[in-house]
């Protein structure tokens, strides 16, 4: 299974990506900053990781290989039960709808 992963330890916050090899840390801790300064860093950079993590699942998904497949041309019976499944599913429909007691059917 894909699975993005992100864990926060001590001072840095650790993302990856399970099924391909990508690993980010961003590192929190800044010894020059107040600490206020840190507090705001703190919050820009996981708005900042958000972000990352948006364009990580977009550029997995563009990477990600589609497997084509053949299409099948549907043959008479196969119509057939189609068209079959399809009739008795309005026919399901119809009498629900006319066994219901909220419905405004009259029988002649």
């Amino acid at each position: 299974k894909k699975k993005l992963i992100i864990a926060y330890q001590k001072n840095n916050i650790h993302c990856y990506l399970s099924h391909i090899k990508v690993y980010v840390i961003l590192n929190l801790h800044s010894s020059t900053r107040k600490q206020q300064e840190k507090k705001a860093h703190t919050k820009s950079t996981m708005l900042g990781l958000k972000k990352l993590v948006v364009t990580l699942k977009a550029k997995i998904k563009s990477l990600r290989n589609k497997k084509g497949y053949k299409k099948i041309e549907k043959s008479e019976s196969m119509r057939k039960k189609i068209r079959s499944k399809k009739a008795k599913k309005l026919i399901e429909e119809t009498l629900k709808v006319a066994d219901s007691p909220k419905s405004n059917t009259f029988i002649f």
